[in-house]
């Protein structure tokens, strides 16, 4: 699937700062208290998925000649 996804979807980059002070500070505290413990993969994944509810348009599917909209959230993380 990972080089079916390189040779047939469409793929841009994106580079920004961003602040992770606080990021760092909430893991902290997570952490101490949670059974399992929490990654910052575990955090970005999570504000990707409720940046996808709040954004529903952006939840999309590139199906050749076009584009559907997908009403449910599911993200999978390849390493």
């Amino acid at each position: 699937r990972l080089s079916e996804s390189l040779f047939t979807a469409p793929h841009f980059n994106l580079v920004m700062e961003v602040d992770m002070d606080k990021a760092v500070e909430a893991r902290a505290s997570i952490n101490e208290v949670a059974s399992v413990k929490i990654s910052f993969n575990d955090m970005v994944i999570k504000a990707a998925a409720a940046a996808l509810r709040k954004h529903p348009m952006i939840n999309a599917s590139w199906l050749g000649d076009k584009i559907r909209i997908n009403h449910h959230i599911h993200i999978g993380v390849a390493v």
